[in-house]
Formats: C-alpha cells, sequence, structure tokens
C-alpha cells in the first residue's frame, strides 16, 4: 500500500531515525532531525545551495548555520503532523537502537550542543546552532532530555554508530569519534547508552600518522564484519 502525505509546514528532514506504521492508526510515523520551516523558506526564497557554504562552520562559526530540530511526523486524517521535540533543541545525527528500528521506539540518541546538555533551556544558544560537543538521550514519550554526556571545551563530536549488545532500547554502545582542538587529535569514545552522563567506558588513540578524523564523516557498525554477532564481543 502507497501512503503520500502531505505535512503543512515545510519541514526538509536531513537525518532520519526511525520510522514506523503505526499500530492505532495504521499510518505511518517518523522521527528525524530536520531544517524548520523559517530555513527551508529562507534557503527557497534566497535560492541557496541546500548544503551552503561550510568554510566558516569549518572555522568554528556556526552563527550562520541552520539550525536541525529533532522532529515527530504522524499520519493523521490524510495529512501528516508535526511535533518539534525538546522545545525546538538543536540536535542532529539521530540515531534509535538497532533492535528498535521500523518499531516504535522510546529513545533517540543525537548528538547536540553544550546548552542542550546542561539542559538549560533559557539559554540563548539552546535552539540555536552550536558546535556539536555533547550526546544526549531523548525520550520521545517525555519530549525531554534524559540523559547526557558533553565531552568538554574545546573538543568536538562527530556522527555516532550505535552497537547494540541486547534487546532494550539502552542495551548498546555509543561510539564515536571527539576532536580535541588543543591537541589536535581525534579519539574513538565509547559510551553506555544506559548511562550516558557516566562518560566514555573506553577511549582509544588514534596512531600518530593518522592523528585526527576529518569533522563531517558518517559510520555504521557492522560486527559480522569481524567475524562478531554482538557489541559485547569487541568492547
Amino acid at each position: 500500500r502507497r501512503w503520500r502525505q502531505t505535512c503543512p509546514r515545510r519541514y526538509h528532514p536531513i537525518h532520519v531515525a526511525n520510522a514506523w506504521d503505526d499500530e492505532t492508526s495504521g499510518c505511518p510515523s517518523m522521527i528525524a532531525a530536520c531544517w524548520p520551516p523559517d530555513c527551508v523558506n529562507a534557503m527557497a526564497s534566497e535560492r541557496r545551495d541546500i548544503l551552503g557554504d561550510w568554510a566558516p562552520l569549518l572555522g568554528g562559526d556556526f552563527s550562520g548555520a541552520a539550525v536541525t530540530q529533532l522532529v515527530s511526523f504522524s499520519g493523521h486524517g490524510g495529512g501528516a503532523r508535526a511535533r518539534v521535540l525538546c522545545s525546538g533543541a538543536h540536535l542532529d545525527h539521530c540515531k534509535v537502537h538497532p533492535a528498535a528500528g521500523g518499531l516504535e521506539n522510546k529513545f533517540v540518541y543525537a548528538s547536540a550542543g553544550a546548552a542542550v546538555a546542561r539542559g538549560d533551556i533559557n539559554d540563548l544558544t539552546y535552539a540555536a546552532p552550536q558546535p556539536p560537543q555533547a550526546f544526549v538521550r531523548v525520550d520521545v514519550s517525555e519530549d525531554a532530555v534524559v540523559d547526557s554526556w558533553f565531552c568538554g571545551e574545546r573538543r568536538f563530536t562527530d556522527d555516532a554508530v550505535l552497537a547494540a549488545t541486547g534487546e532494550d532500547e539502552t542495551d548498546a554502545y555509543l561510539i564515536a569519534p571527539v576532536y580535541d582542538a588543543a591537541t589536535q587529535r581525534s579519539t574513538i569514545i565509547v559510551l553506555d547508552c544506559g548511562d550516558l552522563a557516566a562518560g566514555p567506558v573506553c577511549e582509544l588513540a588514534l596512531p600518530d600518522d593518522a592523528p585526527f578524523i576529518p569533522w563531517g564523516l558518517h559510520g555504521a557498525w557492522s560486527p559480522a564484519a569481524n567475524g562478531a554477532t554482538r557489541a559485547t564481543e569487541h568492547v
């Protein structure tokens, strides 16, 4: 069966966390990190390149970047309803536990700025573009950040992957590169998804001949590639 549902507001999904068929309505639902309507309208009216100029970002200036919000879409009456989560916090690189893929999920993991990690909704940068310096766990049912880890000053997170250790949505490791501007090196951090705030259970240094990972890359977890079936066989 094919579905075509129109959302009255112009959100542009950048990274999709999950999608599933709602058991009650039978309509498709989705959670994604999106550019909000005002950003999409500005891009259209100014005929800007959809990816824009990355030079300011690489130089540390995020003031001109488009904010990305975590949005829950649900089918309703032939259309789609959009619900912005966490009071419009700037969130990106959203993920769900592998076992929750295609099913309605409770938690979403995402990268975030310092103000979001602190839960400081009154900070002007909370809903503004920020350098990614934290990972958070969002409880969709509570519409709130319930766990977070801040990587430190002059350190920056990148896209993470989730490596499952069980079937529960917190039974996984979050694995991601973190760049340290002071040392100009990257490390690979491993966080317990059930307790991000506890900090890394492991942090791996890169070799001297390749000390950092360029910011902006994406990754994937494939335990079978190394002959394992679960993340616990590696960590």
